[in-house]
């Protein structure tokens, strides 16, 4: 916190606002809470402090939040509201605003506080007790809390309905995407084309080995090294995209005449024979231009397409049309939770293959239906990180008094804060658990 407060706000560090109760340890094995199921949310075992893991039995260090506690993770500096009973793992603080502090006007300047600065360890980061007394908070008066509170909330309302609207647009632009390659394989797409040059529908029903000018080959499987020397081989990982990521390599210990069967070159199709996902499983990836000699791994098979009947980009493509994954994901076999593919499936899969000067028409107006949806993705993005900083800028007039008026006959934080040192003075603290029952 920087610059001047309003008038009628004090600074104050925040254990002196809030009451503290670290989270008590619980049975936090999956298979102890099994046993002790009951009514009663569990937070964080999962590591996310805002998750429920579970519901579990009333005991004594049940939590109790009449109106709402936040939980403050220890680790990943998170803070939500938590209504009701409550039990949370030992990887949170529960902090509860005292007599006077908004418990959502806590909850807000938590999250928009960068909490990094005060968070202790390497291999287990956490915020200290000690971290917790550091942190200063700018007071307002009592009813000009609730008035930010207030204010945040109804803007937040907005955004988080722009957000959600904008949630729903990627789901919206794959399902096009995969409209549009299921129109290319059945040629809806290119029937004005035709018609426009006066062309029949010439299209043959072929399977892939009608396709391909030698025999689908797999890659080769040698234990390798991050660094040179050797033959760079492709990782599995370099066929995620459309396009190889030429660049995602290992090196391989063997000579280039053992490496010669296996090379890559411009044109050819790679296809993934496994995956964990049934939905990923032999997907295509194009090889662009081979600067230098790469071969490919035992994880993909090579399959080089005859020019004069396929076109290897328009392959490519229709290979992911839905009409070629329910094929693939109807011939495909599970081991040890891995969906795998055969030489024997791919060649089997039949495509609806027109020519080739259709072909490359098709490629033109998948290109230009796949561009038009990435401006749109890339303008979702844009929305959306503009309504993380209108967030952000929300929070930063609220916490500087700028998003409300301030009311000159509201009660001075500095009041306020000196009732709240009084009633600390005069009661300990509470315990906020109770006895299980009998």
């Amino acid at each position: 916190m920087s610059g001047e407060l309003p008038e009628g706000w004090k600074a104050a560090s925040l254990t002196n606002l809030v009451e503290n109760h670290d989270g008590r340890r619980v049975p936090v094995k999956a298979a102890d809470r099994a046993l002790r199921k009951g009514a009663y949310p569990y937070y964080g075992a999962s590591g996310i402090i805002d998750q429920v893991d579970g519901y579990l039995f009333d005991g004594e260090y049940l939590l109790i939040a009449e109106d709402g506690a936040n939980l403050l993770s220890r680790s990943t500096s998170i803070a939500f509201k938590a209504d009701g009973q409550f039990w949370v793992n030992n990887h949170a603080h529960i902090v509860r605003p005292r007599g006077g502090i908004s418990l959502g006007y806590i909850e807000h300047f938590l999250n928009a506080t960068d909490l990094a600065p005060f968070v202790t360890g390497s291999a287990q980061p956490k915020l200290t007790q000690r971290a917790l007394d550091s942190i200063v908070v700018p007071v307002p008066p009592s009813t000009e809390q609730h008035r930010i509170v207030e204010k945040i909330d109804s803007l937040f309302a907005r955004s988080t309905r722009a957000r959600d609207e904008l949630a729903h647009i990627p789901r919206l632009i794959e399902r096009y995407r995969q409209a549009v390659l299921e129109a290319a394989f059945r040629g809806d797409l290119t029937a004005d084309w035709r018609k426009a040059n006066g062309l029949a529908a010439t299209v043959t029903e072929q399977t892939v080995d009608m396709l391909v000018m030698e025999p689908i080959r797999n890659g080769l499987s040698v234990r390798g090294s991050d660094d040179p020397p050797g033959i760079p081989a492709l990782r599995l990982s370099a066929l995620r995209q459309d396009k190889v990521n030429l660049s995602d390599c290992r090196y391989l210990p063997i000579t280039t005449d053992k490496a010669s069967r296996y090379l890559l070159r411009e044109g050819d199709v790679l296809i993934s024979r496994g995956n964990g996902t049934k939905s990923f499983v032999a997907r295509s990836s194009l090889v662009p231009a081979v600067d230098a000699p790469i071969i490919f791994p035992d994880t993909a098979f090579r399959v080089r397409l005859n020019p004069q009947v396929a076109d290897a980009e328009w392959f490519s493509m229709l290979w992911n049309a839905p009409q070629v994954r329910d094929q693939i994901e109807n011939l495909a076999k599970t081991t040890a939770g891995i969906w795998k593919v055969s030489q024997g499936d791919l060649i089997a899969v039949k495509l609806r293959v027109p020519s080739v000067a259709e072909q490359i028409e098709i490629i033109r107006r998948i290109k230009m239906a796949f561009t038009a949806l990435g401006t749109i993705d890339a303008e979702v993005r844009r929305g959306s990180s503009q309504l993380a900083r209108l967030d952000a800028s929300i929070l930063d007039k609220a916490f500087a008094g700028e998003l409300v008026p301030q009311d000159p006959a509201d009660e001075p934080a500095s009041v306020l804060l000196k009732r709240i040192q009084a009633t600390r003075a005069d009661a300990p603290a509470k315990k906020r658990g109770r006895k299980a029952k009998g």
